[in-house]
């Protein structure tokens, strides 16, 4: 097992059984990053608990908040913090293949020009009885040996890696910091002339629907969408 030069953002709201699932899964993984930011959006379950089980086997930087800020707002946060090459952005209902990081680390290696990675994801959509099947493929080797790509045709938020160095660059509107997630990266990356991709052989399962459930949060998020097509000729969009 190596260190790859990998920052993991996962914000987390309860569902502490995720959170042990994912980081069980980081763990188990070819390669462990070499940071792992937590943002806790005011938890009150065990989630704490089940962090701190992990605070001797894996880097973890953990940071609870007062209240639930959103899942976008709880990834800028991170972003500040992040200082690796690569930074993988993920929600804690994902369950990761063992080849995860490197094979994220790699793609970014072979391709250059592109700044944005997303994952082949399979989801909820699937019926319950059959999810054991899907998550047999998502821990196959064979998705560690390629590093194949694809243009991402829309954006997947769930599970994404940005180069360190773009995401710094890009400064985040004060008045959009609660909208600005993979969307406004997204956006930047491209504008910024780097290509946006997605790993073919990088296969996850998404529970989908656990991070950012609450309507009110919704509403938020509706409204700053409006204000940022108001914003948005500043970068020329």
């Amino acid at each position: 097992m190596t260190n790859s030069t990998v920052s993991v953002i996962i914000p987390v709201l309860n569902h502490s059984e995720y959170t042990l699932s994912i980081l069980n899964d980081i763990l188990n993984n070819s390669e462990v990053p070499n940071e792992i930011i937590i943002i806790d959006n005011g938890s009150n379950d065990n989630t704490e608990k089940v962090i701190s089980r992990f605070k001797n086997s894996l880097p973890i930087k953990y940071l609870r908040l007062k209240r639930n800020i959103g899942v976008n707002a709880a990834w800028n946060i991170g972003l500040t913090y992040a200082k690796s090459e690569i930074i993988a952005v993920l929600n804690n209902d994902l369950v990761l293949n063992r080849y995860f990081f490197e094979v994220m680390r790699k793609t970014f290696n072979s391709h250059p020009n592109c700044g944005m990675l997303y994952t082949k994801t399979l989801h909820k959509a699937f019926e319950e009885d059959d999810i054991s099947k899907y998550l047999h493929l998502v821990n196959s080797s064979k998705f560690s040996e390629s590093s194949v790509v694809s243009p991402a045709k829309y954006r997947m938020g769930w599970a994404f890696g940005v180069r360190q160095f773009l995401v710094k660059d890009i400064i985040i509107p004060k008045e959009l910091f609660n909208y600005c997630g993979d969307d406004f990266q997204y956006l930047m990356i491209k504008k910024l002339g780097y290509d946006i991709s997605i790993m073919k052989q990088n296969l996850i399962f998404h529970h989908e629907g656990v991070t950012g459930k609450s309507t009110k949060l919704r509403n938020k998020m509706a409204e700053d969408t409006k204000k940022w097509e108001g914003i948005k000729h500043r970068w020329g969009f």
